[in-house]
């Protein structure tokens, strides 16, 4: 059995030395402890939702399937808001492209090394969702079956809670420290304002999606983040309440029945399924088109020149609109069919690489037509491909 892929990222692998690294090295390596957390909440966004959709819809308790997708869009605020942080130190997010775009299975990033795969809703998969939010390092009874061999990428960190906390120490000690040596300047680039993900840009439907400008609003996000997802560090003096923190949420599932669930591919990877199901593949591969044009559409939105206003269409079209009227549908049809007697379909979350030199967005609706050639039904998603916008490779 092959091992576990590694993002081409390498992540930090020990806490650095903050105070007494130069300053542009500190600046450095806060922005590779931000691209990381990007791809840590990245990486958990197939994970959850492929398990979400595997549910029989019906079966189970409703509110399983639910709560994970409440998790998935909080994930998605994470991943807007680290991004965030990272453009406004002068960054460049990336989410887009082989090396950096999830690829299952994983190894988790931190020294309980835990195998993260694509796969049907089960009580031990639900085990490894608490494991990966677990604020310190997880129950061992419920994580020891899901555990590898190998040292996770972030060798030294016992949780996602503590990477960030690291994280937002290291953002303290070296924004003062560079306004110290730098009289009157600081590290923070408010002109990337508009290059952010914000409220106002209909990208979130509250204040908590904040535009990055200065070391307070950097601080509170990632508050916000080990909040929701892990909870509270023991040991905090947080007195925000954020409501159940993702590692709750896992855990009352995790501690409650045996949910009904289609038994779907595992680790889906699209390309294996062209002549075996050639009809359900069209499915996949659109449906990989559909994710990976999402992707390409953040990316390029924390590079965008225009004003906050002009970012509107983009993201209700491109974002919201993509994610809940064409990922969702998809999804659900894909467990529909079959690759064989006794085993579903599944959206693959593979990357799909759009060619240079023609339309992003055009090649796009050439793979959803032929999807809707092959299965009618999808013909029903027309309106909302028609209304994508298309976006630069």
């Amino acid at each position: 059995m092959p091992a576990p892929n590694r993002p081409v990222h390498e992540p930090p692998r020990r806490p650095p030395d903050w105070k007494n690294m130069p300053v542009l090295d500190g600046i450095a390596e806060l922005k590779r402890h931000l691209h990381t957390a990007m791809l840590v909440e990245l990486y958990t966004i197939p994970l959850y939702l492929f398990a979400a959709y595997s549910i029989i819809p019906g079966a189970s308790e409703p509110t399983a399937f639910s709560a994970i997708l409440g998790i998935v869009r909080q994930e998605m605020l994470h991943l807007g808001l680290a991004g965030n942080i990272l453009r406004a130190i002068g960054g460049k997010p990336l989410i887009y492209g082989p090396g950096i775009t999830p690829h299952y299975p994983v190894d988790l990033f931190y020294h309980q090394t835990v195998k993260m795969d694509l796969k049907s809703a089960t009580k031990d998969h639900i085990g490894v969702f608490v494991a990966v939010e677990a604020p310190v390092e997880g129950p061992a009874e419920i994580v020891s079956a899901s555990l590898g061999s190998e040292i996770g990428i972030l060798s030294n960190y016992g949780s996602i809670a503590e990477f960030y906390e690291e994280t937002r120490n290291g953002l303290n000690i070296v924004s003062n420290k560079y306004t110290v040596e730098n009289p009157g300047k600081t590290i923070w680039d408010n002109s990337e304002a508009g290059n952010q993900f914000q409220a106002s840009d209909g990208s979130w439907h509250s204040s908590d999606m904040l535009a990055i400008r200065d070391l307070k609003s950097a601080d509170d996000s990632i508050e916000l983040i080990i909040e929701q997802g892990e909870g509270a560090m023991l040991g905090s003096s947080s007195t925000a309440n954020y409501g159940p923190s993702h590692w709750e949420i896992f855990k009352t599932i995790h501690e409650g029945p045996e949910l009904d669930c289609y038994t779907v591919v595992k680790n889906p990877v699209t390309s294996d399924y062209e002549k075996s199901v050639p009809k359900v593949y069209k499915v996949m591969l659109a449906s990989d088109a559909v994710y990976s044009y999402l992707l390409l559409t953040m990316e390029k939105l924390w590079q965008h020149e225009g004003t906050v206003e002009e970012r509107n269409p983009i993201v209700q079209a491109n974002m919201r609109d993509l994610m809940g009227q064409i990922m969702k549908p998809f999804a659900e049809f894909l467990v529909t069919l079959k690759v064989d007697e006794t085993v579903h379909a599944a959206a693959p979350f593979n990357l799909y690489t759009f060619k240079k030199g023609s339309s992003a967005c055009e090649q796009l609706k050439t793979l959803f037509k032929e999807a809707v050639q092959a299965y009618g039904k999808l013909g029903d998603l027309q309106k909302w491909i028609d209304a994508l916008i298309d976006i630069e490779i």
